[in-house]
């Protein structure tokens, strides 16, 4: 990729020391504008390779994840976040499991941010036999088209809540600056989605294991 910025380079520098009339100025501007291609080609390959890359991690990470990789998505953000339960109350106040509190790690959930969908899973924990240490599991639970969700502020300035067709879930931050990144994120992937007049998920059915 450095080289072929440097032929590019190059050949900008012949195009600006040739004559416009001369016969090997058009055949220059021509094969300026074709480096131009083919380098966005492999930027745009690059960016497809790591984003299938992120995508077959995923799902070799969540047991019974649904195949995320038969469409070229692309992986935004993922975040930690807390199933709220039931409704928001008249103060905006969302009601998490008491459970939250006492034992966060069995409540924990994770969100991740497709480019067309988001994909919500659980996290639990396993201690590994002989070794006394934690393991994390994430287990899948559903996904939604981002034309199905919607993002609201919480109680708090620091946190927002995000709702889905079936359930809300919490974000919390330490920084408001990590907050508004976030609610950036989500709403120019709303933004930016295809509009479906009925919500549908992009993403096919669970693999078979």
């Amino acid at each position: 990729m450095y080289r072929m910025e440097s032929l590019k380079t190059l050949i900008s520098s012949l195009i600006f020391y040739t004559p416009n009339k001369h016969s090997d100025h058009h055949l220059l501007e021509q094969c300026k504008a074709e480096f131009s291609k083919l380098s966005d080609f492999i930027e745009t390959s690059k960016t497809q390779y790591l984003h299938l890359t992120e995508l077959k991690h995923i799902e070799s990470q969540v047991v019974d994840c649904p195949i995320l990789t038969d469409k070229k998505r692309g992986i935004i953000a993922k975040a930690e976040v807390y199933r709220v339960k039931g409704v928001i109350d008249d103060d905006g106040n969302p009601h998490t499991f008491s459970q939250d509190k006492k034992f966060p790690m069995y409540q924990k959930y994770k969100l991740h941010l497709f480019d067309d969908a988001i994909m919500i899973s659980r996290v639990t924990y396993e201690i590994q036999p002989y070794e006394a240490q934690k393991q994390e599991i994430e287990n899948f639970i559903d996904t939604f088209s981002l034309s199905a969700i919607r993002v609201k502020n919480g109680k708090k300035d620091k946190q927002f809540i995000l709702y889905t067709p079936k359930s809300a879930y919490l974000f919390e931050f330490e920084k408001r600056e990590e907050m508004a990144d976030w609610v950036d994120r989500i709403n120019i992937a709303i933004q930016n989605a295809p509009k479906l007049l009925v919500p549908n998920v992009y993403i096919s059915p669970l693999k078979t294991m």
